[in-house]
């Protein structure tokens, strides 16, 4: 069954792709074609293809402004039957380009574009897919200013600064998210979660997607100012803050599989193996205090990681590579 499964999905990936290149998409604007990229940037690393990833959505950048779909005044009917979905397409492409740090320099500028985000709903019982759309766009908007900032001067003040304000927003924005989310405080050294879903399961899995988004991210800029700053007590709280995220990664995961909602999606493999990176240099490290079993965390990103090798070339990876770290330390 699982080879079965295997075979599936990588027939519709090479079909997916095949059928873009006989839709000529190079020569023809077609709004199609942008969309194709767009739902294909959310599997490419299952398949081992970041590098076709990203040309494709430069491609996807051009075709999509080409047509006009990164300007709220100029919306033709002809594209796309409405605003929203003129701006959901677009905003989509500003996500994955954006939030790419790993892969390279965005190609869109912030000035680039006059296209208002999508509208978040208050409320946990209006929660929809724009609601975590428009909150990726949020993460986007601060990753982006970050790399923007720090791209301007690498002196270690311009990064402290950039670091501080970037973290200040991914804690609001964590605090804005709570009010619709079962997961405790950004603060907490683990986050405590309900075992009991919500009654819109999907909800809750992408409630649970962005706060394992904020706190990679938030491992991101903090090991920045780890690699900048000469201040040993900037560097403590960067530390802890990077010890305490990576935890709370392995924490959602964890509760994730258990339900059987864990994805071998880009944005739940990505933050679970940067956690285990960093719990794996912390646990060679230091001496675990109780309840903070480093290297025990390590391991069950391990098992994560297998039990969906299957499923992506990442996870494979990842796996791989996690064990020689185990096994290094052991052996240290």
């Amino acid at each position: 069954m699982t080879e079965r499964v295997a075979f599936l999905r990588e027939n519709w990936y090479d079909a997916a792709l095949y059928f873009l290149h006989q839709a000529d998409f190079l020569r023809l604007l077609d709004v199609r074609n942008i969309q194709t990229i767009s739902i294909l940037g959310t599997v490419f690393s299952n398949f081992g293809d970041l590098n076709l990833y990203y040309n494709l959505l430069g491609c996807a950048v051009r075709i999509g402004e080409s047509l006009g779909i990164n300007n709220d005044y100029t919306h033709h009917s002809g594209v796309l039957p409405d605003l929203e979905s003129q701006r959901s397409l677009w905003w989509s492409l500003v996500i994955l380009d954006w939030l790419n740090i790993p892969l390279g320099q965005p190609c869109i500028r912030e000035n680039d574009f006059l296209v208002e985000m999508p509208f978040i709903s208050e409320t946990q019982s209006d929660w929809d897919s724009t609601n975590y759309q428009a909150n990726m766009c949020k993460v986007a908007l601060v990753l982006y200013r970050f790399q923007t900032a720090i791209c301007a001067s690498m002196d270690w003040e311009t990064v402290e600064n950039a670091v501080i304000v970037a973290d200040e927003k991914l804690v609001n924005l964590k605090t804005e998210l709570s009010s619709c989310t079962e997961s405790g405080g950004l603060e907490n050294t683990y986050v405590g979660t309900d075992t009991s879903d919500a009654s819109d399961c999907i909800g809750s899995i992408q409630r649970r997607s962005l706060l394992l988004i904020l706190f990679y991210y938030r491992i991101l800029i903090n090991r920045t100012l780890i690699h900048q700053t000469p201040s040993t007590r900037a560097k403590k709280v960067s530390l802890s803050r990077c010890s305490e995220s990576a935890h709370n990664i392995l924490k959602l995961c964890t509760d994730l599989g258990t339900k059987g909602h864990l994805m071998a999606s880009w944005s739940m493999l990505l933050p679970l193996y940067s956690a285990a990176n960093v719990l794996a240099v912390y646990g060679s490290r230091c001496r675990c205090e109780p309840g903070h079993d480093h290297m025990a965390d390590v391991t069950t990103a391990v098992q994560i990681f297998d039990s969906l090798s299957h499923k992506s070339a990442f996870g494979e990876y990842a796996a791989r590579r996690l064990k020689e770290i185990i096994d290094n330390a052991a052996s240290g």
